[in-house]
Formats: structure tokens, sequence, C-alpha cells
């Protein structure tokens, strides 16, 4: 059986627009929660949140997600 490498699309992604507009509330860093960011999702395509810990960790994330049904949502950790 043969899988699937998902880092060749990883790396062969591009932009096709500014999603600032899609984001309320970004936080500067991964530590700031004062208020929840909100991500409207573009009726098409999708968008990317990419976030620098600026450390290493080993353990485990977690993170609260409201959403309407029929959404569905990736979540990569990479250490590049």
């Amino acid at each position: 059986m043969f899988v699937k490498d998902a880092f060749s699309d990883f790396i062969n992604r591009r932009e096709v627009g500014n999603g600032n507009r899609l984001i309320k509330h970004a936080p500067t860093s991964p530590y700031d929660t004062k208020e929840p960011t909100i991500v409207y999702p573009p009726k098409q395509g999708d968008i990317e949140l990419r976030y620098d810990i600026g450390q290493q960790n080993c353990g485990y994330y977690s993170f609260e997600l409201d959403a309407e049904s029929g959404w569905s949502l990736t979540y990569v950790v990479l250490s590049i």
C-alpha cells in the first residue's frame, strides 16, 4: 500500500489573494488570547493561518473551534 505524501502539496501551494479581510482579531502571537480569532472562510479556496511558536515544543496543542456543520479543518504542525 502506498500513501500519498502531502509534503509536495504543501511546498507547491500558491497564494491566490490576501486573506486579511477574512480574519478578525488575528493574534500577534499564539499566546495572545485576549479575544478569539474569527476566520470567515472564502467562498472559493482555502485560508491558511501560520503561527511561529518561536520555540520547540513537545506535548499536546489544544484549541477551541466553533463552526457550522459541513466545514472542515486541517491542522498541521511542522518543524522546518
